[in-house]
C-alpha cells in the first residue's frame, strides 16, 4: 500500500493517553528546593505552511525508455499490487494493465499490456499484502527467483518489464507520536535503493529489464488531517513523505528508471475531495480515489494507477485524471 496506513482508534488513543495522562492522585513531579528564574519568552517564527514539490519535479521518465519485446510481466510490492481497494479483482489496476476489463473501460479496449506487446509469454504477481521494502527484499525477491528457475530453468528467454509498488507500509511507522520521520524515510530509501538495484541486475534478468516504481501517497491532500484515520492530525510528517518522493525520483534518475508520481495525481483526489468546500480538490472532477480504509485506491483509483502506468510505457502525460 502506497499510503500512510491508518492507526487504529485504540492505538490513536493510547498514544495520546501515553502523552498527557497518569494515574489517578501520582504525583508527576517532585517540589524543588530552590526557585528557578523563569525563562524569558523566546519570539519565535511559526513555521512556514508546508508546500508540495510541485508535480513536475516528481515523476521521472527516461527519455526512450520502455519494453520493446518483453516476456514476461513482474508485479512486485505491496496490497495495492495485490488488488486491495478495487471493489473486484476485475478493477485492481494489475488487472487492468494486464489485460483491460471491457465491460467497465470500453474506452480503454487495446491499451493493455497483451494488446501492445504480443511478446509476453508469462507474468507473475510476487506482491505481499502489508509488504514492506524489507519483506521485498527478504520474501519477494526469493519468491521470483524460484518462480524464475521453475519456469525457464535454462534461463529467462528475452525481457522482462516490473511493477513496483512499495514504501508505504515503512512510512506508516512515522505516524506513531514517538518517531523519528527523517530517519524512517531515510532507512526506507536505502531499502529501496537495495531493491531497485536487485531488480534490475542483469543477473536476474540478463536480456534486460525495464522497471515502473510508484512513490508514496497519503489520503489528506496535504493538509495532514482529514475524515480518515478517526482525524488523527500528521502534518508534522508531511515534509518528510514529501522528502522521500523527491529522492524516489532522484534515484529514478540515478538508475535509469521510471518513476510514478502517485503522491501529486492523489493528492487532489484524497478522501475529501468529493465533499462540498472541501480545501483540497480538483475543480474539474472533485471524485476520491481512495477506497473507505483511506489506505488503498478504490475502483477510480486503480483506474488511475493503471492509466498513469500505461502512459509511462507509452512515453505520455502521467498526472492529468482520464
Amino acid at each position: 500500500m502506497s499510503s500512510l496506513p491508518c492507526l487504529s482508534r485504540s492505538l490513536a488513543a493510547t498514544a495520546f493517553c501515553a502523552l498527557v495522562a497518569c494515574a489517578p492522585g501520582e504525583r508527576v513531579s517532585e517540589p524543588l528546593d530552590t526557585p528557578v528564574a523563569p525563562v524569558p519568552p523566546v519570539d519565535e517564527e511559526p513555521p512556514p505552511p508546508f508546500e508540495p514539490t510541485d508535480p513536475g519535479d516528481l515523476a521521472w521518465i527516461p527519455a526512450g525508455y520502455g519494453p520493446e519485446e518483453p516476456v514476461l510481466v513482474v508485479f512486485i510490492g505491496d496490497s495495492i499490487s495485490k488488488g486491495n481497494g478495487a471493489s473486484d479483482n476485475s478493477l485492481a489496476y494489475d488487472t487492468l494493465l494486464w489485460s483491460n476489463t471491457e465491460a467497465a473501460y470500453p474506452d480503454w479496449v487495446g491499451r493493455d499490456l497483451l494488446s501492445r506487446y504480443v511478446s509476453i509469454e508469462r507474468g507473475v504477481d510476487v506482491a505481499v499484502e502489508g509488504a514492506t521494502t524489507q519483506t521485498a527484499l527478504d520474501a519477494s525477491l526469493p519468491a521470483l527467483d524460484t518462480w524464475l528457475d521453475d519456469t525457464w530453468p535454462d534461463g529467462i528467454p528475452g525481457s522482462a518489464v516490473v511493477f513496483l509498488t512499495i514504501g508505504g507500509n515503512d512510512l506508516q511507522q512515522a505516524l506513531l507520536p514517538s518517531s523519528d520521520p527523517a530517519a524512517i524515510a531515510d532507512d526506507t530509501l536505502a531499502r529501496l535503493e537495495a531493491l531497485v538495484d536487485a531488480l534490475l541486475s542483469p543477473e536476474r534478468f540478463p536480456l534486460g529489464v525495464t522497471l515502473y516504481a510508484t512513490n508514496v501517497y497519503e489520503p489528506s491532500g496535504g493538509i495532514g488531517q482529514s475524515s480518515c484515520f478517526f482525524g488523527y492530525e500528521y502534518s508534522r510528517v508531511l515534509a518528510d513523505l514529501d522528502a522521500y518522493n523527491v529522492q524516489v525520483r532522484d534515484l529514478a534518475e540515478d538508475r535509469g528508471f521510471a518513476a510514478i508520481d502517485l503522491y501529486s495525481a492523489f493528492r487532489l483526489h484524497g478522501a475529501d475531495a468529493a465533499v462540498p468546500g472541501a480545501p483540497v480538490s480538483d475543480p474539474d472532477d472533485p471524485t476520491r480515489w481512495f477506497a473507505p480504509d483511506c489506505i488503498h485506491p478504490n475502483d477510480r483509483g486503480h483506474h488511475e494507477i493503471r492509466r498513469m502506468m500505461w502512459e509511462a510505457l507509452m512515453q505520455g502525460p502521467t498526472q492529468v485524471g482520464g
